[in-house]
């Protein structure tokens, strides 16, 4: 990253970057390769997902939110690492700033010297290797697994440079890499692509990986993802990618999968009407999503102020997501009654830790 064009973008509080109006990943000459100063610090501070036992992996990088590398490892379990404290963009804007690259300055405009840095600088780690990581792994099944491998291939030896270039702010920069029999490791980039596009569809299924290796999601939200990557390639010349994925899965909606599978309910679900409103409001938003891919539509979440009671109003064409509400139910203990319309939980089952 050119530290001069680095010093003008942090001078306005804003990561701004050239955003690729792509339709499938750019490719690289390597996993982080670049002739990049903050490339390399990610290669050593992530090393783990970069070691040789690992064939497939990608790594997030918002603007202003710590990084995260997401990999699967020998013994096939999906796992993420993030920084603890500190990111590793922090660690690379201090040595810009003591190096005079980006000038940095209190409320009357005089420049704050490297001397004078803040407590919470002075805390950064000088060496990337001491920047503590938050690690979560899970196993992920087979056969599971072999698919997301078949669509990480897919993206990879699909890509191709941007035609068009578009400006964007805040953007979002992932990196995948995977080794592909006949073609050694392949790596391809996407900067904050548009929906409804390959690269949006292949960062959705990463993130479900990211979630599931956390427990916000089960396999269920993995499959979903996967077959929305496998409709966004209908638009190649040659038809739908080769997934081994036939059919839409059936998704349990996203207020039942927190409630049931997460390791917490939502932060806003409290006995604060506010926060409770809030956190309806966003389950029945997260929910509609998942309902593009589902048989049931009209979907509502509703609770009494003490959240004794959770109810979910919706609209299906056959028993399908009952089934799987009961079957989550009994493996971990919730107490659901089931209506025409609507389920209640009537038990908040045990938080899994």
């Amino acid at each position: 990253m050119n530290p001069s064009i680095s010093a003008a973008i942090l001078s306005l509080f804003l990561f701004a970057q050239s955003v690729l109006a792509q339709t499938e990943l750019a490719p690289e000459p390597g996993a982080l390769a670049e002739v990049d100063r903050y490339d390399l610090k990610l290669r050593e501070a992530f090393s783990e997902a970069y070691g040789k036992d690992v064939d497939l992996r990608a790594l997030l990088l918002p603007s202003f939110s710590p990084e995260t590398a997401l990999f699967v490892d020998k013994n096939s379990r999906v796992v993420t690492l993030t920084p603890k404290e500190t990111s590793v963009w922090s660690h690379e804007h201090r040595e810009l700033v003591r190096e005079g690259s980006i000038k940095v300055t209190d409320l009357n405009g005089r420049r704050i010297p490297p001397d004078e840095e803040s407590d919470d600088v002075k805390r950064i780690p000088e060496k990337i290797g001491d920047i503590g990581m938050i690690k979560r792994s899970r196993a992920i099944p087979p056969e599971l697994l072999k698919t997301v491998r078949e669509a990480w291939e897919d993206a990879l030896i699909h890509s191709t440079h941007a035609q068009e270039n578009e400006v964007g702010l805040d953007g979002v920069r992932w990196h995948y890499s995977a080794w592909v029999r006949g073609k050694g490791v392949l790596s391809g980039t996407v900067s904050s692509p548009n929906e409804d596009t390959i690269p949006s569809a292949l960062n959705a299924v990463a993130a479900a990986l990211i979630d599931y290796a956390s427990k916000e999601a089960n396999e269920s939200h993995i499959e979903a993802a996967l077959w929305n990557y496998k409709i966004a390639t209908k638009c190649r010349a040659r038809g739908m990618a080769k997934i081994s994925i036939e059919k839409p899965p059936v998704v349990i909606p996203v207020a039942m999968s927190v409630l049931i599978a997460n390791t917490a309910i939502l932060p806003e679900f409290s006995a604060d009407n506010v926060s409770l409103e809030v956190a309806l409001q966003r389950l029945t938003a997260e929910s509609a999503k998942w309902g593009k891919i589902q048989d049931y539509k009209g979907i509502q979440f509703s609770a009494d102020k003490n959240l004794n009671d959770l109810k979910v109003n919706y609209k299906a064409e056959n028993e399908s997501m009952k089934s799987i509400c009961e079957e989550l139910a009994e493996q971990v203990g919730a107490d659901l009654d089931f209506k025409e319309t609507e389920i209640v939980l009537l038990k908040r089952p045990a938080m899994i830790k």
